[in-house]
């Protein structure tokens, strides 16, 4: 869809509006030809282009879970942002069970542990960050994190929460108890967009889009942790991290204004762990540095193509592979497992083809 610079557009945000959106039907005409777009107090403006860029929301415990722990917890907090009924149960000294061992999971336990929390992390996979690291890569950060005095139980579900006294006892599937003062869940968030009709959705509720962030209804575009789009690794992705939200903002407005070019930008996240930073700008991996001392690059391979990076205590080298990547120009599998192309080589390489440019 070409739209004229002139065209009205709108941003759909948290809290907008909790109607269901349908694409209202066009605005009258007003006199003098210009188009009127009169507002629907029921409703989302009439204009030419919408673009949805609502954040995840946290994925709430049905009220049949939340009211046994009510019986026997004084607090029960939901946290989105700042909390600070997380600050007050969890002071130095306190033993604090964090369920979770993703990224959320794995930074709470980082932040509570510098805290002088006594921290145990729950995990369901063997190894923290196994499902997007991989086992090998989750066995170093697991190291990493009893080297600053977390536990970690891995392969483990919590079966229900009981009163010990004054504190918490989490049981476990397999019947293992763990005394704690405090319990932190990390389960997860789902994508806001279930006010929108009419727009076709990933299974996780999510608005499929193209390369250009318009969705499968006419005018209506998506950006940022709703938005699950069909990028240059073939099929289709989600990412939820701030910086991707904003580069996908600006480019979906340039769509909507008839102006835009495809979004490109390689899939692209980061975390920091006790001051050491992940990156992971999104068969087979080649670890390139010594991934004991956690400064390393893992390149994510299949079928001879690298399709994703992640680094450690390398930032240059992530912000030159993602580029790379993105022009189509990432060395193959061969060339590095054969020493043709190198880790130290990406940061040149992109410098070259600039210039070139």
């Amino acid at each position: 869809m070409s739209l004229r610079s002139s065209a009205r557009i709108s941003w759909v945000s948290a809290g907008s509006w909790r109607r269901p959106w349908r694409r209202p039907r066009r605005a009258p005409r007003a006199r003098g030809g210009s188009s009127a777009h009169p507002r629907n107090s029921r409703g989302p403006p009439r204009n030419d282009a919408y673009m949805v860029s609502r954040s995840s929301g946290i994925c709430r415990l049905t009220r049949s879970e939340v009211a046994p722990i009510l019986e026997i917890l004084a607090e029960f907090h939901v946290c989105r942002s700042c909390c600070p009924g997380l600050a007050v149960a969890c002071t130095a000294g306190k033993r604090v069970l964090v369920v979770g061992s993703s990224f959320i999971g794995m930074e709470l336990a980082a932040t509570l542990t510098r805290r002088g929390c006594k921290v145990t992390v729950l995990g369901m996979e063997s190894v923290p960050f196994e499902r997007v690291l991989g086992r090998r890569l989750g066995e170093v950060f697991q190291k990493f994190f009893q080297s600053k005095g977390v536990k970690f139980i891995g392969e483990a579900r919590c079966a229900e929460i009981q009163q010990d006294g004054s504190s918490m006892r989490a049981v476990l599937k397999s019947g293992q108890a763990i005394p704690c003062d405090a319990v932190v869940a990390g389960v997860g968030v789902v994508p806001n967009a279930g006010f929108v009709v009419g727009a076709e959705k990933a299974p996780d509720g999510s608005l499929l889009t193209d390369e250009f962030l318009s969705t499968s209804a006419e005018g209506l575009f998506a950006a940022g942790d709703v938005a699950n789009m069909s990028p240059s690794i073939g099929r289709h992705v989600r990412i939820e991290h701030w910086d991707v939200a904003m580069s996908q903002g600006r480019a979906a407005a340039r769509s909507m204004l008839g102006i835009g070019e495809r979004f490109d930008q390689t899939p692209f996240f980061w975390t920091s762990l006790f001051g050491k930073n992940l990156r992971y700008p999104f068969d087979e991996m080649l670890v390139d540095g010594n991934h004991e001392e956690l400064n390393f690059v893992a390149y994510y391979c299949h079928k001879g193509v690298v399709k994703a990076v992640a680094t450690m205590g390398r930032d240059p080298t992530a912000v030159a592979a993602g580029e790379l990547m993105r022009l189509g120009k990432m060395p193959s599998v061969d060339d590095l497992k054969e020493g043709r192309a190198t880790t130290l080589g990406l940061s040149a390489e992109l410098k070259r083809l600039c210039q070139a440019d």
